[in-house]
Protein backbone atom coordinates (compact mmCIF):
# COMPACT_ATOMS: atom_id res chain seq x y z
CA UNK A 1 0.00 0.00 0.00
CA UNK A 2 1.29 3.56 -0.71
CA UNK A 3 2.55 5.31 1.95
CA UNK A 4 1.02 9.32 1.94
CA UNK A 5 2.48 12.68 3.56
CA UNK A 6 1.04 16.13 3.87
CA UNK A 7 3.18 19.10 3.29
CA UNK A 8 1.91 22.33 3.42
CA UNK A 9 3.60 25.92 2.60
CA UNK A 10 3.03 27.22 6.13
CA UNK A 11 4.20 23.98 8.10
CA UNK A 12 8.22 24.28 7.85
CA UNK A 13 8.50 22.29 11.48
CA UNK A 14 10.89 20.06 12.57
CA UNK A 15 8.09 18.03 12.62
CA UNK A 16 7.09 18.24 9.29
CA UNK A 17 10.36 17.37 8.13
CA UNK A 18 10.57 13.95 10.04
CA UNK A 19 6.73 13.33 9.06
CA UNK A 20 8.34 13.15 5.61
CA UNK A 21 11.26 11.21 6.44
CA UNK A 22 9.64 8.54 8.15
CA UNK A 23 7.39 8.32 4.92
CA UNK A 24 10.55 7.76 2.92
CA UNK A 25 11.78 5.18 5.39
CA UNK A 26 8.71 3.30 4.90
CA UNK A 27 8.66 3.58 1.39
CA UNK A 28 12.02 2.49 1.49
CA UNK A 29 11.13 -0.78 3.84
CA UNK A 30 8.34 -1.54 1.51
CA UNK A 31 9.71 -0.95 -2.10
CA UNK A 32 7.08 1.91 -2.86
CA UNK A 33 6.98 5.76 -2.69
CA UNK A 34 5.44 8.42 -1.56
CA UNK A 35 2.21 10.59 -2.32
CA UNK A 36 2.64 14.01 -1.15
CA UNK A 37 -0.26 16.20 -0.85
CA UNK A 38 1.35 19.81 -1.35
CA UNK A 39 -1.22 21.61 1.16
CA UNK A 40 -1.23 25.33 -0.25
CA UNK A 41 -2.50 28.67 -0.21
CA UNK A 42 -1.58 29.87 -4.14
CA UNK A 43 -1.17 27.40 -6.65
CA UNK A 44 2.60 28.62 -7.69
CA UNK A 45 3.38 28.20 -4.20
CA UNK A 46 3.01 24.63 -4.81
CA UNK A 47 6.20 24.50 -7.42
CA UNK A 48 9.02 25.65 -5.12
CA UNK A 49 7.06 23.10 -2.23
CA UNK A 50 7.62 20.05 -4.55
CA UNK A 51 11.25 21.15 -5.14
CA UNK A 52 12.01 21.32 -1.70
CA UNK A 53 10.36 17.91 -0.68
CA UNK A 54 11.98 16.10 -3.57
CA UNK A 55 14.88 16.83 -2.74
CA UNK A 56 14.73 15.26 0.47
CA UNK A 57 13.25 12.16 -0.94
CA UNK A 58 16.44 11.86 -3.65
CA UNK A 59 18.84 12.04 -0.79
CA UNK A 60 16.91 8.54 0.35
CA UNK A 61 16.05 7.79 -3.28
CA UNK A 62 12.73 7.55 -2.88
CA UNK A 63 10.47 8.54 -5.85
CA UNK A 64 7.56 11.12 -4.83
CA UNK A 65 4.26 11.48 -6.17
CA UNK A 66 2.59 14.90 -6.01
CA UNK A 67 -0.48 15.92 -5.61
CA UNK A 68 -1.52 19.98 -5.44
CA UNK A 69 -4.63 21.05 -3.06
CA UNK A 70 -4.94 24.67 -2.84
CA UNK A 71 -6.63 25.42 0.64
CA UNK A 72 -8.25 22.05 0.89
CA UNK A 73 -10.63 20.87 4.19
CA UNK A 74 -9.77 17.77 5.84
CA UNK A 75 -12.53 15.71 3.92
CA UNK A 76 -10.79 17.29 1.22
CA UNK A 77 -7.22 15.95 1.91
CA UNK A 78 -9.12 12.16 2.98
CA UNK A 79 -10.69 12.08 -0.49
CA UNK A 80 -7.58 13.06 -2.44
CA UNK A 81 -6.15 10.04 -0.33
CA UNK A 82 -8.56 7.60 -1.04
CA UNK A 83 -8.04 8.54 -5.02
CA UNK A 84 -4.36 8.18 -4.49
CA UNK A 85 -4.60 4.56 -3.48
CA UNK A 86 -5.08 4.94 0.39
CA UNK A 87 -2.14 3.53 2.27
CA UNK A 88 -0.69 4.60 5.18
CA UNK A 89 -0.82 8.71 5.62
CA UNK A 90 2.02 9.97 7.86
CA UNK A 91 1.34 14.30 8.92
CA UNK A 92 3.05 16.39 11.39
CA UNK A 93 0.84 16.78 14.74
CA UNK A 94 0.84 20.37 14.49
CA UNK A 95 -0.63 20.41 10.46
CA UNK A 96 -2.67 23.35 9.97
CA UNK A 97 -4.99 20.79 8.53
CA UNK A 98 -5.35 19.63 11.98
CA UNK A 99 -5.57 22.20 14.55
CA UNK A 100 -9.43 22.85 15.59
CA UNK A 101 -11.49 19.92 14.87
CA UNK A 102 -9.33 19.18 11.69
CA UNK A 103 -8.00 16.24 13.45
CA UNK A 104 -11.52 14.55 14.42
CA UNK A 105 -12.50 15.17 11.10
CA UNK A 106 -9.94 13.58 9.25
CA UNK A 107 -9.99 10.47 11.40
CA UNK A 108 -13.53 10.16 10.92
CA UNK A 109 -13.29 10.62 7.03
CA UNK A 110 -9.90 7.98 6.90
CA UNK A 111 -10.00 5.02 5.97
CA UNK A 112 -6.77 4.31 6.46
CA UNK A 113 -3.81 4.51 9.12
CA UNK A 114 -2.83 7.68 10.14
CA UNK A 115 0.49 8.34 11.71
CA UNK A 116 1.06 11.62 13.58
CA UNK A 117 4.59 12.76 14.05
CA UNK A 118 5.97 15.21 16.52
Amino acid sequence: RPVSTARSSGCASSAARRALATAAQLAVLTGGHVTVMLVVDAPESGLHLQEEVNERLQVQQVKGRYRQLVNPTAEELAQALRMAGGGTLIISANHPLLQGEGLPTLLEAMDCSVVLVR
